[in-house]
């Protein structure tokens, strides 16, 4: 029976986990709008086409340029979203949550939404904010295992 109850709670802190960054991504389309990428068409090599459709190089490289631009902003938007949300996972899991299950759950996804962070936007992060901010992870998560490592495990009646 204890493999079942360890099964199911690692279970449900798998979901956590995988849902923390897909609400921040998600989140994050919802309240940034994104552009489409712009398609760049040629014109017809046979004169025969009744359409030709043609696009001229000044249109799309405006249209690149903003499609260019809203990607940024939303990297930079999902950066900090999914930053704060990782942060707070990671601080409910290793310090206000007591039961073990949901604080692994809170404390993996809060790991993956600070990484997910980060890989869309570590090329234009500055390197001081990344160095800061990973030591202050890494500082936080030392500190949440310490706090874990110190709690006594609840003894079970048999």
């Amino acid at each position: 029976m204890p493999v079942l109850v360890t099964l199911r709670n690692l279970s449900i802190g798998f979901a956590i986990m995988i849902l923390l960054p897909t609400i921040a991504y998600v989140g994050t389309r919802v309240a940034v709008k994104e552009v489409a990428y712009p398609e760049q068409t040629y014109p017809a090599k046979s004169s025969k086409q009744l359409f030709p459709i043609h696009k001229p190089a000044s249109e799309y490289d405006a249209e690149l340029a903003a499609y260019k631009a809203s990607q940024s902003n939303f990297q930079k938007a999902y950066f900090y979203t999914s930053g704060i949300i990782g942060l707070l996972a990671l601080i409910l899991g290793a310090f206000v949550i007591p039961i073990p299950f949901l604080s692994f759950g809170f404390i993996m996804g809060g790991t993956f939404c600070l990484i997910g962070s980060y890989f869309m936007y570590w090329d234009i992060l500055n390197n001081i904010i990344k160095l800061i901010s990973l030591i202050f992870a890494l500082i936080l998560l030392i500190i949440g295992g310490i706090r874990l490592s110190q709690e006594k495990p609840a003894i079970s009646k048999k």
